[in-house]
């Protein structure tokens, strides 16, 4: 019994791997695939959000076998951030902001949503 109902799981979470999603989608199918992300260890967000966003996109890349997943900057802009993420998201939003001007730490984009950033984030959007 415990193989068919781990082979169920793995076939329900292979499914995901050409289930179309989209930024900003949001349910239970979200929900799910955040399980999966997570069982397969590519999805380290604290709770399971329901919230397809950078950080899901960024972890379904990653069980698909492709690599870093890139963003538009108009993709980023409207996100949610948390204080203290490390992220390869928040490096390409570092990123974004120093093109316009708005990221203008010295040591250049390093993946810390802190201080500097927030800041950076409140000019480039004008608010947070």
């Amino acid at each position: 019994m415990g193989n068919k109902s781990t082979l169920a799981v793995n076939s329900s979470c292979d499914s995901y791997k050409n289930k179309s999603f989209n930024l900003g989608d949001s349910g239970d199918d979200v929900i799910n695939l955040q399980q999966c992300l997570r069982t397969a260890g590519v999805f380290n967000w604290p709770t399971n959000t329901g919230f397809f966003g950078p950080v899901t996109f960024e972890a379904l890349a990653k069980f698909k076998g492709n690599s870093a997943p890139t963003f538009k900057c108009s993709d980023l802009k409207n996100q949610i951030w948390a204080f203290g993420e490390t992220s390869s998201r928040v490096q390409q939003l570092q990123t974004c902001m120093q093109q316009s001007g708005d990221f203008k730490y010295s040591q250049g984009a390093t993946g810390y949503f802190g201080e500097v950033t927030k800041a950076a984030l409140i000019s480039w959007r004008g608010f947070f």
